[in-house]
């Protein structure tokens, strides 16, 4: 279920699909290797199947009506199968729409769509020559990294996005279309390089052997890093300048590393330039990029790293946001998650037990013991809540029980760590984080 459920992303109601939506209707199909097949049949009449099944061969539910899993099968029309019939994967049905590329399922049964976790209910239709793709609101810079490394165009069933079946016999050249806030992620020619230098705290340095040059624009751009060997690794690129860049490996991945000493020369390939000078590569063949300790270079932090602002425990926000959040356009919610990934890493690296200790208005002596889960911050969900007068600065918060729970002073009291972050909507960047501490007493 892991590969689908963290794809989730609400959407509201929508109406029967206006004409424009003819040209998405089809049944679109990914297979996630050896997990799970997600076919989704966007019909004519407006309705959409949506089923999300177990592997092949495990069993297969063909549905003529509407067919709601929770552990047994309630169907309005009949559930015929060829072997037996599996529960664990989900089916939903109910309306679908589609507003330009912009398509929206809306599942029935409950009000609320939290209520199917597994369901991905907004989506951006992308044409590709003759090719009709289906990406999920959330992962379009996925999707263009796809491209970038060659995932895409695929050529079978098994791949990471929805293609209209059989759509992966279609030759597909060009660029796919896409709204022109998403095309600076596609890469005109794939780009080469060697990790040179470790920076330490996940990050490394890049050279291009092409000497190439990035654009501003091309932060989170996705592209594979060799050293002329068989052994590679897909990067994220984090601090784009002239002829090498500040990248940060995806995780899991291993890889061999040359680098060179502080104060090498840039100019020639710095990888052989290490070797020259008896500086021998290394050789993480075992390890995980993130275990080779070098000590780290100066280099500036990531683009558009926002400040971290703290407010006194059960503190309200800053006064300037006391207008509801005008409705966020699909860019800017994707754009959101983009510069939201990027901050929530920082915000992980700088707020600790200490600096929570000094915010607390009741549990100072406990506070010091908490110990915040690695990654808290990048699993918050985040959703905007309040914006300034003129409605360019808006706030993104979450529940006060989404946040990490921390150590508290009586029994009866909840207290969590806090997080908002500053969106501005003219720049398209979070200019500013504020972290505090929340929470309620059992009655």
């Amino acid at each position: 279920m892991g590969l689908w459920l963290a794809m989730m992303l609400s959407g509201g109601s929508a109406d029967p699909p206006a004409p424009q939506a003819e040209e998405w209707v089809g049944v679109y199909v990914v297979h996630a290797k050896d997990a799970q097949e997600l076919r989704l049949h966007l019909q004519r009449d407006g309705r959409f199947e949506y089923h999300l099944a177990d592997p092949p061969g495990t069993g297969n539910i063909h549905t003529g009506g509407n067919v709601h899993t929770g552990g047994n099968v309630h169907t309005g029309g009949n559930v015929h199968t060829g072997g037996n019939v599996h529960t664990g994967g989900q089916v939903h049905a109910g309306q679908w729409s589609a507003r330009g590329t912009f398509i929206r399922l809306s599942p029935e049964g409950v009000d609320d769509e939290s209520g199917f976790p597994d369901v991905v209910v907004r989506w951006m239709g992308v044409r590709w020559s003759g090719r009709r793709y289906l990406v999920p609101e959330g992962r379009i810079v996925e999707f263009c990294n796809a491209i970038n490394l060659g995932v895409e165009p695929r050529r079978t069933a098994d791949g990471g996005f929805p293609l209209a079946d059989g759509d992966w016999e279609r030759p597909a050249s060009g660029t796919p279309t896409l709204p022109p806030e998403w095309r600076e992620y596609l890469l005109e020619a794939p780009l080469a390089g060697t990790l040179t230098e470790w920076l330490g705290e996940g990050y490394a340095r890049m050279w291009f052997r092409d000497g190439g040059r990035l654009r501003g624009g091309m932060r989170f751009v996705m592209f594979d890093a060799t050293r002329e060997t068989p052994r590679t690794a897909s990067v994220k690129i984090l601090c784009p300048c002239e002829g090498h860049a500040k990248v940060m490996p995806v995780a899991d991945w291993r890889l061999e590393v040359a680098w060179r000493p502080r104060g090498a020369q840039d100019a020639g390939d710095p990888g052989r330039g290490a070797e020259a000078e008896g500086q021998a590569p290394f050789d993480t063949a075992d390890l995980e990029l993130g275990d080779v300790g070098v000590a780290p270079a100066a280099m500036p932090p990531p683009a558009a790293t926002p400040p971290v602002r703290y407010l006194e425990e059960m503190a309200a926000w800053p006064p300037e946001y006391s207008r509801p959040a005008p409705p966020m356009t699909p860019a800017d919610q994707e754009r959101f998650v983009i510069e939201w990934s990027a901050a929530a890493s920082n915000v992980e690296q700088i707020v600790g037990a200490s600096q929570l200790s000094r915010l607390s208005r009741w549990a100072a002596e406990e506070t010091p013991q908490a110990d915040l889960p690695r990654g808290w911050a990048a699993g918050l969900r985040l959703d905007p809540t309040h914006a300034d007068a003129q409605g360019r600065r808006v706030l993104w918060t979450h529940e006060t029980a989404a946040g990490p729970k921390l150590p508290a002073h009586v029994p009866i009291v909840h207290r969590h760590v806090v997080v908002a972050a500053v969106y501005d909507i003219e720049r398209r960047v979070i200019d500013a984080v504020y972290v505090t501490i929340r929470g309620w007493a059992e009655e």
